[in-house]
């Protein structure tokens, strides 16, 4: 008899594709971003995951994580956002608990920080969209 944990590992779907942003405001370029998630985890039949940041302060990122999600899920329906406070290794760290195959969507500039967690990367952008140069 097989446990539940092997079961699991069993599901058809074990793939995710994720990525992490401040959305803080949300901006043309997340939209690049969102879009492109969604298109690939439907090519791959995968999961897919946007991890929008808890950071806060009235400098650099004016908006509380509840109002950035009460407006991207406006903007983008049927799209998982997820209020994230963890790092991008630990946030992968935990996906490879549930996910055999994850890809992670960022910008070019970014990719060789990820590539080392041992996860498929693609690069969805030549720059940040939270970076302060394209705002």
């Amino acid at each position: 008899m097989k446990d539940y944990r092997q079961l699991l590992r069993e599901l058809p779907t074990k793939t995710i594709v994720l990525a992490c942003g401040k959305f803080n405001p949300p901006s043309s370029e997340h939209e690049l971003l969102v879009k492109f998630v969604k298109k690939l985890a439907e090519q791959k039949g995968a999961d897919h995951i946007i991890y929008a940041s808890a950071a806060c302060d009235n400098k650099k990122n004016p908006l509380l994580v509840e109002k950035k999600l009460q407006y991207l899920n406006l903007v983008f329906p049927k799209t998982n956002f997820v209020e994230n406070m963890d790092t991008v290794p630990n946030l992968v760290r935990k996906l490879k608990e549930s996910y055999k195959n994850i890809v992670l969507v960022t910008s070019e500039e970014k990719a060789h920080t990820f590539r080392r967690l041992g996860v498929e990367v693609v690069a969805a952008c030549d720059n940040d969209p939270d970076s302060d140069d394209t705002l």
